[in-house]
């Protein structure tokens, strides 16, 4: 018999899941001692956090709902399920955590989802110049990014094209 609740620990399928692809989590009601509360069967509404929102402004989801926002999870002998889906939008590294006001993924014998979320597929470029307010017929240093449709930068895009 686990010891009293006092934490979440939370899983993804994958560690390096894709921008915008869907990624099942598996969240466990555990005690300090990670033992699974398999007594408890019921919904928690739990509030994620952890991921930046993508340089477009995209905002992560779990099962649907922006992160910072409740979402009502359903356990069943202490594991979430149905399977709970995260879809991230911003690349780069982060850790999902959770908390329900009470307990959380820090909590002891809890963690959160260390995730190296990648770029999607190269969509665009996105061009800045060096000043915002340039003189006509001054020159003016341009930076060029290939980026996904998030506004995420590609960095293993390589090549040249012809701009016009």
């Amino acid at each position: 018999m686990p010891a009293a609740d006092s934490a979440y620990r939370i899983t993804a399928n994958t560690g390096t899941p894709t921008a915008g692809a869907t990624d099942a989590l598996t969240i466990k009601l555990v005690d300090q001692y990670q033992n699974v509360d398999t007594s408890f069967t019921g919904n928690k509404t739990l509030t994620f956090s952890g991921i930046a929102a993508s340089p477009a402004g995209n905002i992560s989801t779990v099962a649907g709902v922006n992160l910072g926002t409740g979402t009502t999870v359903a356990f069943v002998n202490g594991v979430s399920s149905p399977t709970v889906n995260l879809i991230a939008y911003n690349a780069g590294a982060a850790t999902l955590a959770a908390t329900d006001g009470t307990l959380s993924t820090a909590g002891a014998g809890g963690t959160g989802s260390a995730l190296t979320v990648g770029f999607a597929a190269q969509s665009a470029f996105r061009i800045t110049a060096a000043s915002g307010t340039p003189t006509a017929g001054a020159a003016d240093a341009l930076t060029i990014k290939a980026v996904d449709q998030y506004q995420n930068t590609v960095t293993s895009y390589t090549g040249s094209h012809n701009l016009t």
